[in-house]
């Protein structure tokens, strides 16, 4: 008994030992070193974490902090097909307002922890990891010092991935997920709310458009099912238009961001400028929060033979999304017919072409006689008063 247990020691030990010999020759030299459990590969306090950055290749995806804000950009390379001619550089650049998802990520840098630190590894055993001749590198910023990290592989059944210290080779396995949201950044992290705040905390909404203003308040603001806006000026007089009107302006949501001004804005497939760029309207709430809606659009330029009407395009801005955005042409084109009601201007609406008859009726007008609505004419308009409130 006491043989068959000395010799299951000595094979055990033997095991041991060989297992060592195989991490040695796999893994490294003397310099080995192995700790597993949650460590800190990148260390900095929430207050001075300025930037986290993602690069592969030509794209880069950015998020910056300054208090409780978060901005992503996004810069890409663009087709050079897809560019105007005057274009200097074939990269665009889009800064985007990062929501409250973005700022939690901020924590997750703060310290940034791996799952297990690999130490310093032999040059096989990085080609292996990926990070011989990465092209994927992770930027963190603390405070005026920015540490690189060029990003490997994933470990064998998905659950890390390998990052190295550039400036002391360090080899770490971090969480995945750590480096996917940095890189998808730019649709995950971004607020495409264009009022991020609810609507509880809205009081008035200062609406203009066509040169007129409406003033509106929002009675009972505070709760969701007795609130109404009414007319500020006829605070008892209830007017669904109003609530249905803001109730639209607040579904809007960003589509794609604009790396300039809509006076910039192209088609998407023919690249030209956007034609008959202009205001719609500018909604400016205030109460708890303040935030301040301008809302555009333009047409496409009319081009190739049988094309009877542009597409028409919106665009909008506020504080929340951090610049201009695309939004839903459906909800656009609602808001930009409702909008005179809403303020009181005068409604202009076109009247179209009536079909022609082959035989005139009685006592109608000789066919040579000029028509409002004739073909080749532009269509006569109506101008129809206010309706009473």
């Amino acid at each position: 008994m006491d043989t068959e247990l000395r010799s299951l020691a000595l094979y055990a030990s033997l095991g041991l030992v060989g297992l060592a010999i195989a991490a040695w020759a796999w893994l490294g030299d003397d310099r080995l070193e192995i700790r597993v459990g949650a460590v800190a590969f990148a260390r900095c306090d929430e207050d001075d974490l300025k930037a986290v950055a993602l690069e592969v290749g030509a794209r880069k995806v950015a998020l910056t902090f300054a208090g409780d804000r978060a901005t992503v950009s996004l810069t890409r390379r663009m087709s050079r097909a897809l560019l105007p001619p005057s274009a200097v550089t074939q990269t665009e650049t889009l800064t985007m307002a990062g929501n409250t998802q973005a700022l939690r990520l901020r924590s997750r840098f703060a310290p940034a922890m791996a799952k297990r630190a690999l130490g310093a590894v032999t040059p096989l055993r990085l080609k292996v990891l990926g990070l011989k001749n990465a092209t994927e590198v992770l930027r963190i910023q603390c405070g005026s010092a920015t540490q690189r990290f060029v990003v490997g592989t994933t470990s064998y059944g998905g659950g890390g991935r390998y990052v190295q210290n550039q400036s002391d080779g360090t080899v770490w396995l971090v969480d995945p997920t750590l480096i996917s949201d940095v890189r998808l950044a730019d649709s995950r992290f971004v607020e495409r709310r264009l009022v991020s705040h609810p609507p509880t905390r809205l009081e008035r909404a200062e609406v203009n458009a066509l040169g007129r203003t409406r003033m509106l308040l929002h009675r009972n603001h505070r709760s969701l099912k007795q609130s109404e806006w009414v007319d500020a000026a006829a605070p008892t007089q209830r007017n669904e238009r109003y609530g249905n009107w803001l109730a639209k302006l607040l579904q809007l949501r960003a589509i794609s961001w604009l790396s300039g001004t809509p006076l910039q804005a192209r088609t998407p497939v023919t690249r030209q400028l956007v034609v008959n760029v202009r205001p719609v309207v500018t909604v400016t709430f205030s109460g708890e929060r303040a935030e301040r809606v301008e809302l555009w659009r333009g047409e496409d330029a009319l081009s190739g033979k049988g094309k009877q009407e542009a597409t028409v395009h919106y665009w909008a801005r506020s504080g929340a999304t951090g610049g201009w955005v695309s939004v839903s042409r459906g909800l656009g084109q609602q808001l930009a017919e409702d909008v005179a009601t809403l303020v009181g201007a005068p409604v202009t609406v076109p009247v179209r072409a009536r079909p022609t008859r082959t035989a005139p009726l009685p006592n109608a007008p000789s066919p040579n006689a000029p028509s409002p609505n004739a073909p080749g004419q532009p269509p006569a308009e109506v101008t129809t008063p206010e309706p009473a409130h």
